[in-house]
């Protein structure tokens, strides 16, 4: 799984694509795209980022991290302390990314999109919180 490039890279992304067309015998169409990473909209979801292209007809491409198959370029320079970290996670019909961008969970699996939360989300949580407090001890307990 590949990470989100930060704004001002220069790369080019290979995103593969699943096609019932007769043009594509293998069942995948690979898309290239070449440009800037620019600053993310306010309401694109965590597991993508956009690019400035040199095309006239789709200026701004926005790619989603699951299709990215290839990318090549600056995709070292990141913002200091992005707040975002993604996690793979193997689930009952697919692997899936799960994502945290300051808080606000994402999954790329079809139950995140339907009802905005999901198991994937749900079993990191619980493997966050174990880690953080891994090696805490209780020093006392309060009971109201």
């Amino acid at each position: 799984m590949f990470q989100a490039p930060g704004p001002g890279s220069k790369i080019t992304v290979t995103t593969r694509f699943p096609t019932k067309s007769i043009h594509h015998p293998s069942g995948f169409k690979d898309n290239v795209t070449t440009g800037t990473v620019m600053k993310s909209f306010r309401g694109d979801p965590p597991h993508t980022f956009r690019m400035s292209t040199t095309s006239i007809h789709h200026p701004v491409a926005r790619v989603d991290l699951a299709y990215v198959i290839d990318m090549v370029g600056d995709v070292t320079k990141k913002q200091a302390d992005s707040g975002v970290r993604s996690y793979n996670v193997k689930g009952k019909n697919g692997d899936y990314v799960v994502t945290n961008v300051n808080r606000k969970w994402s999954c790329t699996c079809d139950g995140f999109m339907y009802r905005h939360t999901c198991s994937h989300i749900r079993e990191v949580t619980l493997l966050e919180h174990e880690e953080h407090y891994k090696g805490l001890k209780i020093v006392g307990s309060r009971t109201s």
